[in-house]
């Protein structure tokens, strides 16, 4: 791939130089070039490793957290091997770990790069917020934050008063809010009655609004 690349500084621009690695974001060998890339990932018996694009997941289980930590310490060790090796250089600023049990025992950190990684209570992955018991009720309350936000932007259009006739405001429903309300409900949707509860209110208010039911 015959690709150079020139830096401009107020008005001067620097010579032209040949890029050595990498591919055009968007480019359409990207994906596939990415796949081969990443093909050799270290994989060890029970840990996980879940990839989408550029987003890695780490898992690892046991019946304590110890049994549970040390393998996934290791695992750490070949993949920093790994990563040397095809000169990847991760962000270990925004690498993240949890540890899903009932206890707040103080544990072991598990380390990258020699950096001691913290235990957090709620991590972010794929947008779907996890908490160390697996309830859910920090991501039922995200939902419901970026659903009142979007309702709040369509409100003029799905109101009472709105000119526009029930098959538009339906479509707007589906299209644009609903969407926030089932965003990977598979893993979220085992969480308390009472969650889900919440969520179901917003849908119903909604719903009513739009075909001018009563209360």
């Amino acid at each position: 791939m015959n690709r150079h690349f020139t830096v401009l500084v107020k008005n001067s621009d620097s010579t032209p130089r040949k890029l050595q690695s990498g591919v055009p974001q968007g480019g359409i060998l990207a994906p596939i070039i990415f796949v081969l890339y990443m093909n050799d990932i270290p994989q060890v018996r029970n840990i996980m490793v879940s990839l989408y694009a550029d987003d890695t997941a780490i898992l690892s289980q046991g019946k304590t957290p110890d049994k549970a930590i040390v393998p996934l310490q290791n695992y750490l060790k070949n993949l920093e091997a790994w990563l040397v090796r095809w000169k990847i250089n991760p962000n270990v600023d925004k690498t993240e770990a949890i540890l899903c049990n009932k206890k707040n025992d103080d544990w072991p950190k598990v380390k990258v790069y020699g950096t001691p990684i913290e235990w957090k209570k709620e991590v972010k992955y794929l947008e779907v917020v996890l908490d160390k018991q697996l309830n859910f009720r920090a991501h039922t309350s995200l939902i419901k934050e970026k659903y009142n936000k979007a309702f709040r932007a369509q409100y003029s259009l799905v109101c009472r008063n709105s000119s526009l006739n029930l098959n538009n405001k339906v479509l707007i429903y589906l299209e644009y809010l609903r969407p926030i309300l089932t965003f990977a409900s598979p893993i979220w949707a085992c969480t308390a009655r009472s969650n889900l509860r919440s969520i179901q209110v917003l849908e119903n208010k909604t719903l009513r609004m739009i075909a001018n039911a009563r209360w």
